[in-house]
């Protein structure tokens, strides 16, 4: 047998599309993703597609693909968690408010549910408190260490938000003009969603 009729499964597929994902290959990771799904859709499958589409600027597509991973698996938290931040980026604080809502359920002690307790927080303004809670979600953060990296980088603009007094809130969209996708790393950390 030669291989050339040989059929990926759904899993082999997402994992060539991690794998691609992780060489910059965009294109590649979105193919294999999109032909898992047409298999087999699946959340986890759903989830790392918003997640490439995040990745090259796509937010409104990352966004379906999102919402259908919370559709078909609505335990996946970090799907949950990586919606609002796309909801964020695109100046929805409500819908991002929304979509976080359901975090709340999380214990008190929960990284994501103190991440985004603390993006809210920056939001509103209060920098010093943002900056306590997402450092104590850092500190409990042992399964995603690039989302650790991700915060710590926020939590390092924000210090700069409270020496200088009397500024306001930067927009998330400020952020993805700019170029500071803050947040994309920790998309593709949870292989196992």
């Amino acid at each position: 047998m030669d291989g050339t009729n040989t059929v990926l499964d759904p899993e082999e597929l997402f994992y060539l599309a991690l794998q691609a994902s992780a060489q910059g290959d965009h294109a590649k990771a979105i193919g294999y993703l999109k032909e898992g799904i047409a298999i087999k859709p699946s959340a986890k499958l759903y989830y790392i597609l918003g997640a490439e589409h995040a990745g090259i600027g796509m937010y409104e597509r990352a966004v379906d693909e999102m919402t259908k991973a919370l559709e078909i698996d609505e335990t996946l938290d970090t799907a949950r968690f990586q919606l609002g931040l796309l909801k964020m980026t695109m100046n929805d604080v409500e819908g991002a408010k929304v979509t976080w809502s359901q975090l709340d359920m999380l214990d008190n002690g929960e990284p994501l549910k103190l991440f985004k307790t603390a993006i809210l927080l920056a939001v509103s303004g209060d920098f010093k408190q943002a900056i306590e809670v997402a450092q104590q979600g850092v500190d409990v953060n042992e399964a995603n260490i690039p989302l650790n990296i991700d915060m710590n980088n926020l939590i390092d603009r924000w210090k700069g938000s409270v020496s200088d007094e009397g500024e306001g809130a930067e927009s998330f969209s400020e952020d993805t003009e700019n170029g500071n996708h803050f947040f994309l790393s920790a998309y593709k950390d949870d292989k196992n969603q």
